[in-house]
């Protein structure tokens, strides 16, 4: 008589499994390259985990799917996944589907995908090295929102067309700290216009002296820059900049920010958003304005128009 694993014994030995920092779900992925046979019974596992919907749209596209999953698993193995690696799962549809057209091949690993992040509450790690911009489009999923909020690692390669960056850095990860964001922007800064960095809880320089190296294209910049040195090292380098966010708590006088501004900007820039978190801090930069306002026509001969935008109090002041 066969003896089935009870469903919270299994969960017991998959969270000690995690406990222990193995971070692929081992029953499913970690021998994948090491059999064909393996490869193939796991992706007719996650098949027979399938919705029905997406078990429809298989048939109609001419896969068998009755001959692959003879009976249904025992447990919703995809619920159970940490990790993701996307170029993992689609060598083993090859495997298993490697006289089919490529479009199959693609619709199953969509479905599979769409499947993960449906039913994963809490995806840890996610892998798409070596895919292509096809393979990434289950992110755009509304349940992507709420799956991936818990995501501690993501491993991709070079982003050939990334031109806008948001990076939020609520929080001094030890696994994505400032070190990791320097190196990503050597890789591919050079294509961005848009970047935003939200450091709320520690300070760093080096970022912001990288990004001033490495970023020679931005338009738009949104960075706790607060020093003179990386403010005029971004300003002499990102010669295209048009539109930069500072917070104005982090200078102490309004002075040397606008002096900066006045004497450093490039001719493309236009427009100064400020975050000023009192209204108290309004009222000092106001005074400011006019001898700033001189400044800013001595060296723009050009008299280019300037936008000041001060944000205060959920509110905008113009």
């Amino acid at each position: 008589m066969t003896c089935q694993l009870p469903y919270d014994c299994l969960n017991d030995i998959l969270e000690y499994l995690n406990d222990d920092n193995i971070k692929i779900l081992y029953i499913l992925f970690y021998f994948y390259d090491k059999s064909r046979n393996i490869s193939t019974s796991i992706i007719t596992t996650l098949i027979g985990c399938l919705p029905k919907e997406s078990k429809k749209l298989l048939i109609k596209d001419g896969v068998n799917i009755t001959i692959m999953v003879r009976k249904p698993p025992l447990f919703n193995y995809a619920s159970f996944c940490k990790s993701i690696s996307i170029c993992k799962i689609n060598k083993m549809i090859q495997y298993l589907l490697e006289n089919q057209q490529s479009t199959v091949l693609e619709i199953l690993s969509q479905e599979i995908l769409k499947m993960f992040m449906n039913q994963i509450s809490s995806l840890k790690v996610l892998d798409f090295k070596h895919s292509n911009s096809g393979d990434i489009k289950f992110i755009y999923l509304p349940e992507a929102k709420i799956h991936l909020e818990n995501l501690t690692e993501l491993k991709c390669a070079m982003f050939k067309n990334l031109q806008e960056l948001h990076i939020d850095l609520y929080f001094d990860y030890s696994g994505f700290g400032q070190l990791h964001v320097c190196k990503f922007l050597e890789i591919n800064g050079k294509n961005l216009t848009e970047l935003c960095i939200l450091n709320m809880y520690y300070y760093s320089l080096l970022m912001n002296l990288t990004l001033a190296k490495l970023c020679p294209n931005l338009r738009i910049l949104y960075s706790n820059i607060r020093e003179k040195k990386s403010l005029k090292l971004t300003l002499n380098n990102c010669q295209y900049l048009e539109i930069i966010e500072l917070c104005y708590k982090d200078w102490q006088s309004g002075k040397t920010l606008f002096k900066i501004l006045a004497n450093y900007s490039q001719k493309y820039f236009h427009t100064l958003i400020l975050d000023c978190y009192f209204r108290m801090q309004i009222n000092y930069l106001l005074q400011d304005l006019e001898e700033f306002s001189k400044n800013w026509q001595n060296h723009n001969v050009s008299y280019r128009s300037f936008s000041l935008i001060i944000f205060a109090s959920n509110h905008w002041h113009y």
